[in-house]
């Protein structure tokens, strides 16, 4: 992928510990994205609706809301339902992972992770998207031409 490309990507991450999410945001602005760094769900919510990042690393336990809570509410938004989420978790457990994919996202990634790992998945979900954007505009002009003709 086009570096110059990369640097348009905005990706939120969000988790409750301060320290995962300076890590995160150094691996991710030492490859070309711009980073959005919040620690609070509801904050993570507000963002994403204002901001509309091009994915969104999310942490499963946090204190106040959880990342399933959060991802709920971006997937029940018309604005938000098409933004790749990926879970950032310890939890491990079958049932977790099953409930995560079944609420709409996209990827797990394990803590502690490896930053190649995050990386493959990060560019490979942030591409998917893209060419999914691509085609429902491409989708939209088709319709629109033929209704004009």
């Amino acid at each position: 992928m086009d570096k110059k490309i990369k640097k348009q990507k905005l990706i939120l991450a969000v988790d409750d510990m301060p320290d995962n999410l300076e890590l995160l945001a150094r691996n991710l602005r030492r490859l070309g994205y711009d980073v959005v760094l919040t620690t609070d769900g509801v904050e993570a919510i507000e963002i994403a609706k204002a901001r509309l990042p091009d994915l969104i690393l999310l942490d499963v336990q946090m204190p106040t809301v959880s990342g399933f809570e959060v991802c709920i509410s971006l997937k029940e938004d018309e604005s938000t339902k098409n933004i790749p989420i990926i879970f950032l978790t310890v939890k491990t457990e079958q049932d977790s992972i099953v409930k995560g994919f079944s609420l709409g996202a996209a990827d797990y990634v394990f803590k502690p992770f490896y930053n190649e790992e995050l990386s493959a998945r990060v560019e490979t979900h942030l591409l998917i998207k893209e060419l999914s954007d691509e085609l429902v505009s491409k989708n939209k002009l088709l319709e629109q031409y033929a209704k004009d003709s």
